[in-house]
């Protein structure tokens, strides 16, 4: 094949290219800033946490609604992009408003950013408060409770389980325990006030069997088949 003859590749391997593209700014734009309290789940974590949420997404229209958690609301994404449009990402840190998220501007300090339109709009909520404090607690929990029609995962420290209890009704701890890519200091569970499907089955991401593999390497290897292809039949033109 001559150096001067172009590969056309097919809408399928440019689509693939662009994802991988995609990952690696994703990668570069959205590491962890400690000075907004920012500790990314790991791998395992982030894929049980978006399982659950997607599980209330069965019969409805309505929304899930990732509160301080863009790790979660990314993962959801990559499992199940037909629903992106259901993926709602209420964040502080404007980095994330790249990429076509559906970023919607949170300040737990000032909550009334959030518009009304957002009012039990969400058919879960996952909502992982950014600091161990009450005040901040208190104000996530409410902003959940506007968002949610009732199902509400909060994701914090074992520290805060007594007064989460006053704040949320019903509110129990689940057996899963969230891990987070760096060793912190406090342990974190999972809190929630309804029957979980996966929570309090799955005691640790070990034992959870995921079905989703790397993003990166489902991306290249579909571009690798892709460009195979284009290269065989470019080849064949040839003969």
């Amino acid at each position: 094949m001559s150096s001067d003859d172009e590969i056309c590749l097919s809408e399928e391997a440019i689509q693939c290219l662009n994802a991988i593209n995609f990952a690696k700014a994703l990668d570069s734009e959205t590491s962890e800033n400690w000075q907004l309290s920012q500790f990314w789940y790991d791998e395992n974590t982030s894929i049980v946490l978006a399982k659950e949420c997607l599980s209330a997404l069965k019969n409805t229209n309505l929304n899930v609604g990732c509160l301080c958690s863009p790790s979660v609301y990314d993962k959801l994404v990559e499992i199940c992009p037909e629903k992106e449009g259901q993926f709602l990402l209420f964040e502080f840190d404007k980095r994330f408003k790249q990429h076509n998220r559906n970023f919607i501007f949170y300040d737990y300090q000032s909550p009334e950013t959030v518009s009304c339109k957002f009012a039990n709009s969400c058919a879960i909520v996952l909502a992982d408060p950014p600091f161990l404090s009450e005040e901040c607690l208190s104000k996530v929990v409410a902003m959940a409770k506007f968002l949610s029609t009732g199902k509400i995962i909060v994701s914090t420290g074992i520290i805060m389980e007594s007064y989460l209890s006053n704040l949320l009704p019903n509110v129990s701890k689940c057996n899963f325990t969230p891990q987070h890519e760096r060793k912190l200091g406090n342990e974190f569970g999972c809190f929630v006030n309804y029957e979980t499907v996966y929570l309090n089955t799955v005691r640790d991401v070990c034992s959870f069997e995921t079905t989703v593999p790397s993003e990166h390497r489902k991306v290249q290897q579909l571009l690798f088949s892709a460009v195979q292809k284009a290269l065989t039949g470019k080849c064949k033109q040839n003969v």
